[in-house]
């Protein structure tokens, strides 16, 4: 099967753990949650950016600040670095390929 997000529910990351643990609260987040949540993200905090440099928030100066986007793999629930090319599109090629193993869970399988 293949994703363009990661399964975290097996993650090490403190910030995946407290996502996985809220499923029992709110329900799955499904394939599109996390990239969804993540892009929520990005947009908040480049309007966020805008407001703090003292400007009104328009289309074009949070087009901007998106752009100048920089994420660190740790800081966010994709375990990849977020980061935008000169086109707006995501930096690197980021999918991901699964099998289901015996037990029914989510195996990734390596680019490599």
């Amino acid at each position: 099967m293949s994703n363009f997000g990661p399964d975290i529910a097996n993650s090490k990351s403190a910030l995946d753990k407290s996502i996985v643990k809220g499923v029992a609260k709110y329900g799955p987040y499904g394939a599109f949650g996390l990239p969804t949540y993540e892009a929520a993200d990005v947009e908040m905090k480049a309007i966020a950016s805008v407001c703090k440099a003292g400007k009104t928030p328009s289309r074009a100066n949070v087009l901007a600040a998106i752009r100048k986007t920089h994420i660190a793999p740790a800081a966010n629930p994709l375990g990849i670095p977020i980061g935008f090319q000169a086109n707006g599109n995501l930096a690197g090629n980021y999918g991901y390929m699964f099998h289901i193993n015996a037990q029914g869970n989510y195996v990734e399988i390596s680019p490599k």
